[in-house]
This record gives structure tokens, sequence and C-alpha cells, in this order.
């Protein structure tokens, strides 16, 4: 049987990857909502027969900013209840340290 440990060190190296990767990586939230801005289709968008479309379109662009929004606000939580388990197994460490005299 393999003996598994879990630590501060492992609990913030989780929320720091999380941070870097999910949120302000090149792929991350921040960075593809950024991008969202720039699928904007100006005027005449789609021509006159478009106008359908062109409302279909800004639409969809306004769920999926709605979506990233809420993404977001998601990883932010679990990066703040990862951080909170992180200094609560640093309390755990601590008061279960063995000191010898």
């Amino acid at each position: 049987m393999t003996s598994k440990h879990i630590s501060s060190e492992a609990i913030e190296a989780i929320r720091e990857h999380m941070r870097r990767n999910a949120l302000s990586g090149p792929n991350g939230v921040d960075a593809i909502k950024a991008k969202l801005a720039d699928t904007e289709i100006g005027f005449p968008h789609f021509g006159v027969i478009g106008i359908p479309l062109a409302m279909a379109y800004g639409d969809a662009r306004e769920k999926a900013s709605t979506a990233l929004n809420e993404i977001r606000e998601t990883v932010d939580d679990y990066l703040d209840e990862l951080a909170t388990a992180r200094d609560t197994w640093i309390r755990a460490e601590n008061a279960n340290t063995v000191v010898t005299t």
C-alpha cells in the first residue's frame, strides 16, 4: 500500500497552479474574456438580411460573457476555500509538532 501525505505546501501548490492556469494563464478565464471583446462585429454587422443573425450573435456573446464571469467567481471562491484549507492545515501541523527538550 502506498502512503500519501498532505501538506500545506501541497495545498498551496494546487491553489497557485489553479490561479496561474485557470485564471491568468494564456488560456485562462481572464484571457478568454479579453478575447471575447475582439469578436464584436461592427456595422453593418452581417448586412441587412443578417439582422436576426447579428442579434443572435450578440446574445451568444453576452451569454458567454456571463458564463465567464460565473466561472471566474467560482474559481475565486475555490481559491479562497483552498487558502482556508491551507491555513487550517498549517494550524493542525503546528498543533501536532513534537517538541523535545
